[in-house]
């Protein structure tokens, strides 16, 4: 039984968050643990800046097979950058939230994704799926494309999509359950607990996805029928507490993350990491590839952890704690993928779970809170070089969910729309030079054709308007916006 601190509440930021840039520095410049700064410093060097031309020297440096093919959409060497892209890029050195809708959760809260030049992990999207294809094939897709959405920095200025304004932070360095809500049937499912007192309530209990636990660790769960939709069970956990909480298996109705092992003290009330061991970029680092990492390491040799499951979540998200400061969870984050159990590359873009989890209030899946669309293109697919029939087609499926949920628009005169648009970056992780296993966002558009759906690409550099470029998604079959034809967008929803 984990135990709780009573009396003893957490410490939290000193204020809320006034603009979007936390406080993440280039590690080159002073968050770089022994051995690092040298391979920090060569990363920062290997970056290479957008080109103005459509043709991107990038596409030669990067490690891409080009591949042509009647079945297979190649990138073909066009790679087009827009005043979209180009900013994007400017914002990895301060940061971005992107996020794609998932299952399973329903509640306040609901978990994006930092990212950062410095965050170098592969996958650094939740590309798990269940029902991706009929009948549910649960496995981890790094070679489909996913159709997401990057976060308005803007939006965050004034805390209104942090949870508490800005005031309750939380940030896990991995995947955490951070959020789940009840789901039936409840095997496999997961989730995390939050101990109520710590949270400023009264009672003395632990309020957990589809249920709660008392103070002596009993569990007292919601029948299945009252977990349904319109069922009397509150959807309950620490979903309704910003994220806050210690790791629970609804299947078994037990909470399996402990504070206290061989390794010393890894976690405190509700599972924030130990402030004594974790508190800036290099002691969580230094705490995620030692104690944190050997108490995984022991806890799936005693569970028979799969191979394949080692760098996923089996024993990680058993184990990872939250922290209420982005540097600390990049110090989190890095310090586990340095310290995985595959090494090789291959393996490690096909296994490694190389995401974030930031808790955001729910209303950042709303579009008029986005900057635009993302289609992601994960380690594996962005080294591939293609899209084969299955990431066409999967991409097709996400777009047309998105069409018919109202998230999404086509045709240019949606482009500047101010609520769900037309408008799309792509974002691809390559392996960059000067480095055996570190990967960095490069954010670009192509142009490309699928069955029902097409992209429209027009490089700044050949805008001959107003120098921006254009990225859109469009109806397959449509001619692409002309610039040199018209001189205004006359859509009526424009006004992003």
């Amino acid at each position: 039984q984990l135990e709780h601190s009573q009396g003893r509440r957490q410490s939290d930021s000193s204020s809320a968050m006034k603009c979007f840039l936390l406080s993440l520095v280039p590690i080159s410049a002073v968050h770089c643990p022994d051995g690092l700064c040298e391979e920090a410093a060569m990363l920062q060097s290997s970056m290479s800046k957008p080109s103005t031309s459509p043709r991107s020297s990038l596409a030669s440096e990067l490690q891409v097979d080009k591949v042509s093919s009647t079945s297979q959409l190649g990138w073909d060497d066009e790679w087009y950058y827009t005043d979209v892209t180009a900013y994007y890029m400017e914002m990895l050195d301060k940061g971005l939230l992107v996020r794609a809708h998932d299952d399973g959760v329903n509640a306040p809260v609901v978990p994006a994704t930092f990212w950062h030049n410095q965050l170098q992990t592969p996958n650094q999207m939740y590309v798990w799926s269940d029902t991706k294809f009929p009948g549910g094939d649960g496995t981890l897709h790094t070679k489909l494309p996913l159709l997401a959405y990057v976060a308005e920095p803007a939006k965050f200025d004034d805390g209104s999509l942090w949870p508490d304004g800005g005031n309750t932070l939380t940030f896990y360095g991995h995947d955490s359950n951070a959020v789940d809500t009840p789901e039936v049937p409840r095997g496999g499912k997961q989730g995390r607990c939050t101990w109520l007192p710590d949270v400023g309530k009264a009672e003395k209990k632990w309020d957990c996805p589809g249920g709660y636990l008392d103070d002596a660790g009993t569990f007292f769960a919601c029948s299945d029928d009252e977990i349904k939709q319109g069922g009397t069970c509150e959807a309950t956990g620490a979903g309704y507490h910003a994220g806050r909480g210690c790791h629970f298996s609804q299947g078994d109705g037990v909470m399996d993350q402990n504070c206290d092992s061989d390794q010393g003290r890894l976690c405190e009330s509700n599972c924030q990491c130990p402030r004594d061991l974790c508190f800036d970029y290099d002691s969580c680092y230094q705490f995620a590839s030692g104690p944190l990492r050997k108490a995984i390491l022991k806890y799936q040799a005693s569970e028979g952890t799969a191979e394949d499951d080692l760098d996923s979540w089996g024993g990680i998200d058993q184990h990872i704690c939250w922290v209420n400061d982005l540097d600390m969870m990049a110090g989190i984050q890095m310090g586990l993928y340095d310290t995985r159990s595959h090494k090789d590359v291959a393996t490690t873009k096909n296994l490694y779970w190389g995401w974030n989890e930031i808790v955001v209030n729910k209303e950042i899946d709303s579009p008029e809170n986005w900057k635009s669309n993302l289609i992601f293109l994960p380690a594996n697919l962005a080294a591939e070089g293609y899209l084969d029939t299955d990431a066409q087609d999967s991409l097709s499926k996400d777009i047309a969910e998105k069409l018919a949920a109202n998230l999404l628009e086509v045709g240019y005169d949606n482009y500047y729309a101010s609520g769900a648009s037309s408008s799309v970056a792509f974002a691809g992780e390559f392996l960059m030079g000067g480095t055996a296993d570190k990967f960095q966002v490069q954010f670009f558009c192509l142009s490309v054709q699928l069955k029902d759906y097409q992209v429209c690409a027009l490089d700044k550099g050949n805008d001959p308007k107003d120098g921006k470029g254009y990225c859109y998604i469009e109806e397959a079959g449509k001619s692409c916006y002309d610039k040199t034809a018209a001189e205004k967008v006359t859509g009526k929803k424009n006004g992003r």
